[in-house]
């Protein structure tokens, strides 16, 4: 099974003179033309994202909650973060060292925080990448982060087996909560900031923030997990997904704020919206290894059937914890 999953991971690796003319509404360079851009990850078995089907998961007791925390010794006084319109999406990019994931419950450092980003839609319909049996949501965010325990920089893990870790994060509308109690408003001045980037490829400086507030609206211990892709070019099928069950709360308001940002002239459409990939299968035909999405919450199986599940996420428990 660790030879068939490593073989898939290798196959996976894209060529480094890959296009970077890839878009989400141009007919020539959309979703469904990525594979054919030289990004050959992006047709490949294990793609992200796709439909949770929550009565098709299975229930993993070794998922354990998951942790945001600050390196300690770094000091953020004095310090920014990075606000970004890239062309494709807005991204708020950290600096090294300082923020980690555990996937232990505890202050191990796992998975080193690059960046977060977020997919919204033109209306309130649609914008998440994932969806739950066939639900969209208007908003997703990811906290992107790489594997620090197996890779000693970003360069290594970026197309190696297990490279990538990313928390997603599903939003709702809610007009009635303030702004401070939205992820979007616990990201220091992101939103205040958000009209100097208007245009493709600009960036300004905001305040630093408390990261690990991401976990606030949701609970850290219930979420699904499965084995996927990134969901953009390069697509490399190397990320432990992570997706929290419970959803958070945008403010229309907000998310009209994210509707102004300007696509680069090679969108078919000015403004910025429907920046996300369609769902993938979970298991296409031609798949080597079946993916499970496995859930973490108190449901307990009795039984011979619960010690046959047990056995099988323990084969699992270095893929997926």
């Amino acid at each position: 099974m660790w030879n068939s999953l490593f073989i898939l991971s290798l196959l996976s690796l894209n060529p480094l003179n890959a296009s970077e003319g890839w878009s989400y509404t141009n007919q020539q360079s959309n979703p469904a033309k990525w594979s054919e851009l030289g990004y050959r990850s992006a047709s490949g078995p294990l793609q992200s994202p796709i439909d949770i089907r929550v009565d098709q998961s299975v229930v993993s007791p070794l998922l354990k909650p998951i942790r945001i925390f600050k390196n300690p010794d770094v000091n953020l006084e004095g310090s920014h973060y990075t606000l970004q319109n890239n062309g494709h999406s807005v991204k708020i990019k950290f600096p090294p060292n300082t923020w980690f994931v555990s996937f232990t419950g505890d202050n191990t450092k796992q998975f080193e925080v690059l960046q977060i980003h977020f997919h919204w839609g033109a209306d309130d319909t649609r914008g998440s990448e994932h969806t739950v049996d066939g639900m969209a949501y208007p908003l997703e965010s990811h906290l992107v982060s790489y594997n620090r325990l197996l890779y000693s920089n970003y360069s290594q893990a970026a197309k190696a087996p297990s490279g990538h870790a990313v928390l997603g994060f599903f939003h709702h509308i809610d007009n009635q909560v303030s702004s401070d109690n939205t992820q979007l408003g616990a990201l220091g001045n992101m939103i205040a900031q958000l009209p100097a980037i208007i245009q493709p490829q600009t960036h300004t400086n905001i305040s630093t923030f408390n990261l690990s507030r991401l976990l606030d609206h949701v609970d850290p211990a219930q979420y699904f997990r499965y084995s996927g892709s990134l969901t953009t070019p390069p697509c490399t099928e190397n990320v432990i997904w992570t997706l929290f069950r419970k959803t958070v709360p945008v403010k229309s308001e907000q998310l009209e704020l994210l509707r102004n940002l300007r696509f680069p002239n090679s969108e078919d459409v000015a403004l910025m919206a429907d920046n996300f990939r369609p769902v993938a299968s979970i298991n296409p035909t031609d798949v080597l290894v079946p993916r499970q999405v496995f859930r973490s919450d108190g449901y307990r199986e009795n039984g011979s059937h619960f010690i046959l599940l047990l056995f099988a996420l323990k084969l699992t428990e270095k893929i997926f914890c």
